[in-house]
């Protein structure tokens, strides 16, 4: 029986946002036979019940990259279509298959499309030294009768975003990595469930990333100096209105706990000047500040191409607001695979926890019973060395000469629980040093998170001997620790 599966469009499974103007189709046949030859196809897609393309039989065994050739395609289409194949067989039987119905939606294809400004929440700052993470949040209503609310965004740096607390989409390390001076990926998530009718908090928070953070080496601020945010909330209604809510100057910032964080160097959090509910509804935000607006007169400190009038060391600085928006290409970036410790003493006294595997990631800890301003500091290594101690001397100086190294020092609020995860820094690891805690480590208190790009498996390989399973499996791991969005040569020395 014949059967057609793995629709594609650009690569993807229903792709949520392309901007291809003449997309790539793709699919896969699957057969009880042998020997199965695809003779031809016909693809049919449409929009709201109108066909826009029909390909019309093709005689072809062509089954991948076949580019649309319809009707114009439109921003925000959601298109639908489906293919017929007709194959033959070893012996020459031929036999029709038709596959599921599968769907994409077009991005915002010009530029006119985006009504929201880019934003940037810092004043002059010092390139060299550390910066506090710049949080961002507005509320906004919502009408009776919401029917659909898509978001499109993107940030230059790292950016989480989330509707009345909670997460817009469980990607990581978005928008991921381009040249920025070019093109920029924007992400695109419907985020209809997180809406509620009446008043709503949209928030924001922004790391350095690979855009002003330290990628290899210690050269920082490959990009740029400043962070910024740019975001279009666009809703729906039954009644067939719509509304837009974009990134513009009723955006307010402030700062909070995460007083730094590098992709490659770590975090400083201090729970203590975490503002409680800033990602809610009716939290107080009178003393945060308004944002600039990039581009415009009077645009908060940049002219109308971008180029910041601050006084100060990046003066001459260009933000690269000119830069191409593409929707994203990347394969998202997925918490995947979660290691419990064990613990155990290095000769040195160290507490240290060993997950068993050496990943690229990070930790997501819980402590117990702390002290107002007790300080926990963690490090990311492989290695016990000879001498029995936990070390980062074969990855760190005095190859990176950088103040820190995959660290992250967590000061505590004081109370029963507190629970600390990284959104911005990666580290690659299999053992963590813990230093300023002595509780009683309960199971899943510390949890080692695998963060890699979600590729698709596409093979593998298994046989008698032992060892050549094992050097499969490390090679497979070494792919996975080594592609975060891009390829890297290494998960502790490099981001890039």
């Amino acid at each position: 029986m014949l059967g057609i599966y793995d629709l594609k469009i650009e690569y993807k499974s229903n792709p949520n946002c392309v901007d291809n103007r003449k997309p790539r189709f793709s699919w896969k046949l699957k057969s009880d036979c042998s020997e199965v030859i695809q003779k031809n196809y016909r693809i049919l897609a449409e929009v709201d019940g109108k066909v826009i393309w029909d390909s019309g039989v093709v005689e072809s065994s062509q089954s991948q990259r076949i580019h649309y050739k319809g009707e114009t395609l439109k921003s925000r289409q959601t298109v639908k279509w489906r293919v017929w194949v007709t194959a033959a067989d070893g012996e020459g039987v031929l036999e029709e298959a038709i596959s599921e119905t599968a769907e994409f939606k077009m991005g915002l294809l010009n530029r006119e499309d985006w009504l929201a400004r880019w934003i940037e929440p810092e004043d002059k700052i010092a390139p060299d030294q550390d910066k506090p993470a710049p949080y961002l949040r507005r509320e906004f209503l919502v009408r009776p009768g919401l029917k659909e609310a898509r978001i499109y965004q993107t940030a230059h740096g790292l950016y989480e975003a989330w509707m009345n607390g909670k997460l817009c989409t469980e990607e990581k390390f978005k928008p991921g990595l381009t040249s920025y001076y070019y093109r920029i990926q924007y992400q695109t998530n419907d985020v209809t469930r997180l809406l509620q009718e009446g008043k709503n908090c949209w928030s924001v928070e922004l790391g350095d990333g690979w855009w002003r953070g330290i990628t290899g080496g210690s050269v920082k601020n490959n990009f740029g100096f400043k962070l910024h945010y740019l975001g279009q909330l666009e809703l729906y209604y039954e009644d067939g209105s719509s509304e837009i809510i974009k990134s513009d100057r009723e955006f307010r910032t402030a700062t909070g706990g995460l007083l730094s964080s590098d992709m490659m160097m770590g975090d400083i959090y201090d729970a203590r000047l975490e503002p409680e509910g800033w990602k809610e509804v009716g939290f107080d935000d009178s003393n945060w500040k308004k944002v600039h607006v990039i581009g415009g007169v009077h645009a908060g400190g940049y002219d109308n191409v971008g180029k910041c009038l601050y006084p100060g060391v990046d003066s001459d600085a260009p933000c690269h607001v000119d830069a191409e928006l593409i929707a994203s290409r990347s394969v998202p970036v997925r918490e995947k695979e979660v290691f419990e410790a064990k613990l155990f003493r290095d000769a040195a006294g160290k507490m240290i926890l060993d997950f068993g595997q050496n990943i690229a990631g990070y930790v997501k800890m819980r402590l117990h019973d702390t002290q107002e301003g007790q300080q926990i500091h963690l490090v990311h290594g492989e290695d016990i060395n000879a001498e029995g101690c936990f070390s980062v001397e074969h990855i760190n100086k005095p190859v990176m000469p950088v103040p820190r190294f995959q660290e992250i020092t967590y000061i505590c609020r004081g109370g029963d629980i507190e629970e600390y995860v990284p959104l911005f820094a990666v580290f690659g690891f299999r053992y963590l040093m813990v230093e300023g805690y002595e509780g009683e480590i309960l199971p899943g208190d510390f949890l080692a998170k695998a963060v890699y790009s979600d590729m698709e498996e596409s093979g593998d390989f298994t046989c008698s001997h032992p060892l050549i399973n094992k050097l499969v499996q490390n090679s497979r791991w070494s792919q996975k620790g080594n592609f975060l969005d891009v390829a890297v040569d290494c998960p502790t020395r490099e981001r890039n």
